[in-house]
């Protein structure tokens, strides 16, 4: 890709990269395709009409959300609509939340009216299957700053391969062949120990892939001269919840913060309210199940519990804070409660069916 996009005119660079991103999803996944291209009209419709109000605006996000949400049925019920292939929403959970954030900070004023543009963001191919979830205006400016950097190029290639290595080799084989396998074969498998050892493993191989996959958008992006954020922060070493969804899946945790938490906060003044509502949306951004509602409210618990720690100064709490020793001990209650999630969910979830 980064070949094709620097043999090129520089005035056909960007354009070459979009279109090879348009084409890659229409052949992988016609029916995202065509839903992307329905709501990419109507969100730039919307956004740079002339008598703009909030209840268009409003409108558009309803849409982007109600065919995220009919994409993923369509999917799980394997529904063929005669377009050929196997059914795929490829990328249709990043370019929906990049459909909201245009509209929201068009609406506020943040983004500047250039179709060219929007298109070079809509089909950017490195982040368009699998993130992260990149803000317009960052990108704007990064192709106004883009240049021919052999520097940054060998960076770009360097991640690639980081990030190919961390899939395949610690993901794939390590964990999901080894470790995975040999826990498979463990006797006691009903065990609350080996749950939580199955639990651990799924949130090592969760992170392998996912941070894997964001690694090499990540290179690709660089290679073509453009920098992306970074989606994931060594998030085994948080301190605390609060720290751990600064650290994993920074792009989607950025953006419902922005999009879901501050606006429900602001209308319900309701701490608890607002973090459940952000952190149900997040577990339906991956998966549409009540399992995923109940991992929302679950993970909502710890963070309000943590927040109004962190509140406190009382001469217990600082106390605490003042040992060497609280910081590890802070980090390892993060990693416990959240090897737990799978274990309590699921122990949950089984007992309702």
């Amino acid at each position: 890709m980064s070949l094709i996009a620097w043999s090129l005119p520089k005035k056909t660079q960007l354009p070459a990269v979009s279109l090879l991103g348009n084409l890659f999803v229409l052949w992988f996944a016609p029916y995202a395709f065509v839903a992307m291209s329905i709501s990419a009209c109507l969100v730039y419709l919307i956004s740079h009409a002339k008598s703009q109000k909030g209840h268009w605006v409003l409108l558009g996000v309803g849409y982007c959300i109600s065919q995220f949400l009919l994409l993923r049925f369509l999917q799980e019920h394997s529904v063929d609509l005669g377009l050929g292939g196997s059914f795929s929403v490829l990328g249709v959970a990043y370019f929906t939340c990049r459909d909201v954030h245009y509209l929201v900070e068009s609406y506020k004023g943040n983004v500047r009216k250039n179709i060219v543009t929007f298109w070079y963001y809509q089909s950017f191919l490195p982040v368009m299957i699998a993130g992260p979830i990149n803000r317009y205006h960052e990108f704007e400016r990064e192709i106004q700053r883009r240049s021919l950097d052999f520097d940054q190029i060998s960076k770009g290639i360097e991640r690639i391969i980081y990030g190919y290595a961390k899939v395949t080799v610690l993901g794939n084989y390590l964990i999901e062949h080894k470790i995975q396998s040999y826990l498979t074969q463990l006797p006691n498998q009903e065990s609350i120990l080996h749950s939580w050892l199955v639990s651990l493993a799924d949130w090592a191989y969760l992170y392998a892939q996912f941070s894997g996959w964001s690694d090499v958008a990540i290179g690709f992006s660089l290679c073509i001269g453009i920098k992306v954020s970074e989606n994931f922060n060594r998030p085994l070493s948080s301190k605390s919840l609060v720290d751990f969804w600064k650290r994993w899946h920074i792009s989607l945790s950025s953006w419902c913060k922005d999009y879901v938490f501050t606006p429900a906060l602001l209308i319900t003044r309701n701490l608890f309210i607002a973090i459940s509502l952000s952190m149900v949306t997040m577990g339906l951004w991956h998966e549409s199940s009540l399992y995923y509602i109940f991992w929302g409210i679950y993970h909502a618990i710890g963070i309000t519990l943590c927040r109004l720690y962190m509140k406190q100064d009382n001469e217990i709490v600082e106390y605490l804070r003042q040992r060497f020793w609280w910081s590890s001990f802070t980090r390892a209650l993060t990693i416990f409660y959240l090897i737990n999630a799978s274990v309590f969910i699921g122990l949950f979830y089984d007992g309702l069916y």
